[in-house]
């Protein structure tokens, strides 16, 4: 059990010996997103051994991509949030997969160091909608 804070208590791992720590996602909020859900852990007898599973927060998007053409971005393509963070990459058919923790703002979509090899995708979302997934159908304009 984890507590509204996030911490959990696990009183039967064996001290000297590895011990694999797994989350049981099923339970998990819609709006987070654990980056790694098992670690392991060797811990001295005795020890308080602190334990750290990262993860992602926010509204899970999918976005079709079109560029102004009726083209897309190339498969790859790395995706930027407002903020420079490198949080994909564009898949088939122009589709990226985000967590967008901001109501509104753009991504940054680039695939190599040219300026006319980078779009700009914006979006607006409704972060108190009870659906897990947003589905969204957006232009990539040129900057």
């Amino acid at each position: 059990m984890i507590d509204r804070f996030g911490y959990a208590i696990l009183p039967s791992l064996s001290p000297y010996r590895i011990n694999n720590v797994t989350l049981d996602t099923r339970k998990m909020r819609s709006d987070a997103e654990l980056t790694g859900g098992s670690q392991q852990i060797v811990p001295y007898a005795g020890a308080i051994a602190r334990v750290n599973f990262a993860t992602i927060s926010g509204k899970a998007v999918l976005i079709s991509v079109k560029m102004p053409d009726g083209g897309i971005p190339p498969m790859g393509a790395d995706v930027f949030n407002g903020e420079g963070t490198n949080i994909g990459m564009v898949g088939q058919s122009g589709q990226i997969y985000a967590r967008i923790a901001h109501p509104s703002g753009s991504l940054l979509v680039r695939w190599g160091k040219e300026a006319n090899q980078r779009c700009r995708v914006a979006y607006q979302l409704d972060l108190h909608t009870k659906e897990p997934f947003l589905y969204l159908n957006k232009i990539c304009e040129k900057e």
